[in-house]
């Protein structure tokens, strides 16, 4: 008995000390380079008070404007994939990146019109909006078949690449 409670206020410990408070991005939690006194990676001595933001390594706002720029344009009673929208806003394979830009998703963009690749709503931490999504979804005639929406009739045909039409900003 003492053992598991000598174990669990480790794993506590150890959380609490990885943990911290947000930082600019909303991210919370830190991550530790070098130990104290070892050489980082640059060659320099970590100090006792060095900790770096916990924040995605190449977060681009550019990226996110220009997948909040596509979802505004799915129309009504049409639902996109998130590796839809990664291609047109010019990153194919990012539909992971997508979905981190929907979870901070602005009031005003149509969000529940983004479904994964199956055409299922994608599981969140917060069970209640998958039922708003759904919810949305049945509010604007789009039938669910098993708990995914039926691509082959609902898929938003989107715009092609050269267009002006285009989610990504081009530069003139």
């Amino acid at each position: 008995m003492a053992i598991q409670i000598a174990r669990r206020q480790s794993r506590t410990a150890t959380h609490e000390r990885n943990q911290g408070p947000p930082n600019a991005h909303g991210w919370g939690g830190t991550w530790r380079g070098a130990a104290v006194g070892e050489p980082s990676i640059d060659g320099e001595r970590a100090s006792a008070s060095e900790e770096r933001p916990l924040a995605p390594p190449h977060f681009d706002k550019t990226f996110a404007a220009g997948v909040l720029r596509c979802v505004r344009m799915i129309p009504h009673g049409r639902v996109a994939t998130y590796g839809q929208i990664a291609a047109l806003a010019g990153r194919a394979r990012a539909a992971r990146a997508v979905g981190r830009v929907m979870r901070g998703c602005p009031p005003g963009v149509p969000w529940h019109r983004v479904v994964n690749h199956q055409g299922g709503i994608s599981k969140r931490a917060n069970a209640s909006g998958m039922l708003t999504q759904r919810v949305l979804l049945l509010g604007e005639g789009i039938r669910l078949r098993r708990g995914r929406v039926p691509l082959d009739r609902y898929r938003w045909d989107a715009p092609a690449r050269g267009r002006s039409t285009s989610c990504r900003r081009t530069e003139t």
